[in-house]
């Protein structure tokens, strides 16, 4: 059992209470790790799980109007995250979710087509919309690959301030943070004002469209001498044209599991980006029969990419859909209720600053993760998850008073922690 903070968490922690001031940072701190180590979203919860320094009132209040910016919180999360984790290249994911609500009272709840399609529930559901932007850190495969919720930002119900200017915020929060990275979207989000304004943010844009989008060949080269305007769009890329085009099949893993691939590329001008060069692939899979299904197109404004590159690109947006599953399920977001919107936009950023947290000591620092993901001896994991590593550090800091290991002067953690009287691998 550990009995000190691990260091490279004591960082983390450290470079995040330096986005709030220095008044703050110890209710921020006790609020974050309450949050970490706890699987409902409820702020009396973390509470519950550390030993508070002040009464219940103080966070609630400091929570609505405490002076500090969720949004500082939300940049300097990303900092660390380029800090110590350098792909060749970054892949940010957008994407929305929608949380199930029973109140009307709530900020922003409305009625939300369902795109989940389950048996059980209707069409359209009452609940708040949320745009999310996360940070997805590949490895050796897809399936090992991990997404970080950097920000999320709730839907407006009123105005004109839908889920695309809700995308075009976050990127503008994430300015320059990630270098030339690529943007990956579904198809609501690939529409021509958020694909330029990442354009030009100096991100690459990747992502599922209409299979019947409007694509045309280069013009052809003007002889010397030819009279007329020069045409911008050469033959349109119908379905003929597009089968004449050379396919290639390969077994790729995709939406989770592995499939066999039906593929054909060309660069084309897409005329709602103002006819931009972009390369278009068109995908096929097969079922178990080995019949194609339904063509998908995707479409990359890098026109040096390679088709497989492209594919093995989009397949990373698939892991920000099991991080939603995490943050609705795992660290409480489906739970959180908050009167105001600043407020629930605070504690909301909390709670996935926690999950990044988590994801990203899991896969840090090996040694560390395995020594904090021995929930039970008997158990013999392939490796740590966020999960199991958060059931390590609830052990570590359930009923503990930081006020103890936080140096208050110096702003940094110092001073090892006492194991619990009531530890149950101590007890057996």
């Amino acid at each position: 059992m550990l009995t000190s903070i691990p260091t490279h968490l004591c960082a983390w922690l450290t470079l995040l209470a330096q986005a709030v001031p220095n008044r703050s940072a110890l209710t921020f701190l006790e609020l974050l790790l309450g949050a970490m180590i706890t699987d409902r979203g409820f702020v009396t919860e973390a509470l519950l799980a550390i030993t508070p320094r002040r009464k219940w009132p103080t966070y609630f209040k400091w929570l609505e109007g405490g002076k500090w910016s969720w949004i500082a919180v939300a940049q300097r999360l990303c900092k660390i995250l380029v800090t110590h984790f350098a792909p060749p290249v970054w892949y940010l994911v957008i994407d929305d979710t929608l949380v199930p609500r029973a109140s009307k009272k709530a900020p922003d709840v409305g009625f939300h087509f369902d795109h989940s399609r389950k048996p059980n529930r209707s069409r359209y559901i009452w609940g708040q919309g949320w745009v999310t932007l996360a940070a997805v850190v590949p490895a050796k495969t897809v399936a090992t690959s991990w997404a970080v919720p950097l920000i999320s930002r709730l839907v407006r119900k009123t105005g004109n301030h839908g889920k695309l200017t809700g995308a075009r915020v976050l990127l503008r929060v994430v300015r320059g943070l990630f270098g030339q990275g690529r943007l990956l979207l579904d198809t609501w989000f690939m529409r021509a004002s958020v694909i330029t304004f990442a354009l030009d943010e100096g991100l690459t844009v990747i992502g599922q469209v209409r299979k019947d989008l409007a694509l045309y060949r280069p013009p052809p080269a003007r002889h010397v001498g030819q009279r007329g305007r020069t045409p911008k769009y050469g033959a349109k890329m119908t379905e003929q044209a597009v089968a004449t085009l050379k396919e290639t099949r390969s077994f790729l893993f995709l939406y989770g599991q592995g499939q066999i691939v039906r593929y054909r590329s060309a660069v084309v001008l897409a005329k709602f980006l103002g006819g931009r060069a972009v390369r278009a692939v068109w995908v096929r899979l097969e079922d178990e029969n080995g019949l194609p299904k339904a063509p998908r197109l995707l479409i990359s404004t890098e026109i040096t990419m390679t088709a497989r590159d492209i594919i093995d690109a989009y397949a990373l947006r698939w892991t920000i859909e099991p991080m939603f599953c995490s943050l609705k399920h795992g660290s409480g977001i489906k739970e959180t209720w908050q009167r105001r919107r600043q407020t629930l936009h605070r504690w909301v950023q909390i709670l996935s600053t926690t999950f990044a947290l988590t994801q990203m000591m899991a896969v840090y620092d090996p040694v560390i993760a395995r020594q904090l993901a021995i929930v039970a001896p008997w158990r013999k994991e392939r490796h740590p998850t966020a999960g199991m590593v958060k059931r390590g550090l609830a052990a570590m800091f359930r009923n503990v008073s930081l006020r103890a290991v936080w140096d208050r002067k110096c702003r940094k953690f110092s001073g090892p922690i006492a194991p619990h009287s009531l530890d149950i691998r101590d007890a057996a």
